[in-house]
């Protein structure tokens, strides 16, 4: 493969039921499943040049054909629908099928360069689908609960009551212990609060008349003995 070939560019747009493929001016449909993955894969590796496939993102259509796209070893771009619409009305395009989708996303995709989607770890791929699985579940609840609020039979009011969310259980909080002899022969005893340290001060005032005394005849004895 020569390094100066121009890379084609091939716009696919995807939809639950099928793909439709802009190749070279060509238009090409397969269906949205695995045969037609790898029937669409089969047609791609038929060019000799680089090949790089530009689609949008559509809600989770695109993972399974993106990831077989990846696998094959093809370089695959996801751009925003948004910004591919506003390229649209900039050139004048107001016609909308899917195979002029196609035409337009391939030539989005020359004119932007659009940037190569790396590739997702196999635990990644899983991560994003149960993502999106809770994703639509959650909405499908809350329409359902807005539209329960509708219902005037009481066998169907009844019914909607499982939906509301439920409040977590509060854990039971376990009854005090109860105290027998036993158990407060086991608590340990606590010392007893030391004696006030009473100041000369605060005794009587003979007393604090016989201190000075005391300490004299006690500073005496320790001279005698010490003769």
């Amino acid at each position: 493969m020569s390094p100066n070939m121009k890379t084609i560019y091939a716009g696919l747009d995807i939809a639950q039921p099928k793909l439709d493929l802009h190749l070279q001016g060509q238009n090409f449909t397969f269906k949205n499943q695995p045969a037609g993955h790898r029937q669409l894969v089969r047609r791609l590796r038929q060019l000799p040049g680089p090949l790089h496939v530009v689609a949008e993102a559509s809600g989770g259509y695109e993972g399974a054909v993106v990831r077989a796209l990846q696998e094959a070893g093809l370089t695959v771009s996801l751009v925003e629908p948004g910004r591919v619409r506003h390229y649209a009305k900039a050139q004048g395009l107001r016609a909308k099928t899917d195979a002029l989708d196609a035409a337009l996303l391939a030539e989005y995709g020359r004119k932007v360069q659009a940037r190569p989607l790396r590739e997702r770890s196999d635990a990644l791929h899983r991560l994003r689908e149960l993502v999106r699985a809770r994703a639509r579940l959650r909405e499908t609840r809350s329409q359902t609960q807005v539209q329960a609020h509708q219902l005037t039979l009481p066998e169907l009011r009844r019914r909607r009551q499982p939906l509301q969310p439920r409040p977590a259980p509060l854990l039971p909080i376990p009854p005090p212990a109860r105290q027998t002899p036993q158990t407060r022969l086991r608590r340990p005893r606590q010392a007893p609060p030391p004696p006030p340290q009473l100041s000369h001060e605060k005794l009587p005032l003979h007393t604090c008349q016989l201190i000075p005394l005391l300490q004299s005849h006690r500073a005496a004895g320790k001279m005698l003995a010490a003769l």
